[in-house]
């Protein structure tokens, strides 16, 4: 293109341009025929809508892949969420398990552990280890996730329970914890 067939207006403009001003439809209403530049801006805007007949459709697939996208993320997230569920729900099993048989160690190892196993069970967890040693329990607990996730396997935690040893570092911080309260 030169310098010249740049420089040069286009006749005419856009098809909106030339319907409105009488352009392209013109004629028909300079004859005085019955019409109005409404009429021939909607003929211009078919016009510039018309496509060719192998993109007719497309943004609907577009649309619809972009839906499906959506909705993959989302059941992904909600996966995801029932795992972290699960997890939370096996940690909270092991450790009121743990502190419910260590509140049984006084009457031995069958009875802390029964009264673990009552807690696992209300928690939806299962008991896979009860230990007690002198007057501190040890749990081992499973968690199942519901629905697919259950496929890929369960949640697991450990926990301990037991009173705290006198002169330990863990006795001496509860010490001084109390001494700043008063």
């Amino acid at each position: 293109m030169t310098a010249a067939q740049t420089a040069a207006p286009r006749r005419g403009g856009c098809r909106m341009t030339r319907a409105l001003d009488g352009g392209a439809r013109g004629p028909r209403a300079k004859d005085g025929a019955k019409g109005d530049a409404m009429d021939n801006a909607m003929d211009a805007m078919g016009a510039m809508g018309a496509m060719d007949e192998g993109e007719r459709g497309s943004a609907t697939v577009v649309g619809v892949a972009a839906v499906l996208a959506l909705l993959a993320v989302f059941g992904i997230a909600l996966q995801l969420g029932a795992a972290v569920i699960t997890r939370h729900r096996a940690e909270a099993a092991a450790d009121l398990a743990a502190l419910a048989a260590a509140s049984k160690a006084v009457s031995g190892t069958p009875a802390a552990c029964a009264a673990a196993h009552r807690v696992a069970d209300h928690m939806a967890a299962r008991i896979t280890s009860c230990e007690l040693h002198g007057w501190e329990a040890s749990v081992r607990v499973e968690a199942t996730p519901a629905g697919a996730l259950a496929r890929f396997g369960t949640a697991r935690a450990t926990a301990r329970a037991g009173p705290a040893v006198a002169g330990s570092a863990t006795d001496r911080d509860a010490r001084r914890a109390v001494g700043r309260q008063r």
